[in-house]
């Protein structure tokens, strides 16, 4: 009782986001937008199934005006791919 708590948003640096097949333009804006809200960048890395919803949502980012690489778009498998290489990057 009587300790004060204050929560600090801060971005921590870049976010790697890998989304599934299903419902491929929910499942980006629900990883992309609160990243972006809170300042990271991003670098999204869609399924390989569905890629044409991540580049419909990077050409609304762009037209939002965000500033270049501030996202950022890697398609490609999984397996021995961008899927596999995002998650390993320190």
């Amino acid at each position: 009782a009587g300790e004060d708590t204050t929560i600090v948003h801060q971005a921590i640096g870049v976010a790697a986001l890998i989304t599934p097949w299903n419902w491929p333009m929910n499942q980006i804006a629900l990883k992309v937008v609160p990243a972006l809200l809170v300042g990271c960048t991003v670098v999204l890395k869609p399924s390989e199934q569905t890629p044409l919803s991540a580049l419909l949502f990077g050409q609304l980012v762009h037209e939002a005006g965000f500033p270049r690489g501030v996202f950022q778009l890697v398609n490609g498998l999984g397996k021995d791919g961008p899927g596999e290489w995002l998650p390993a990057h320190p």
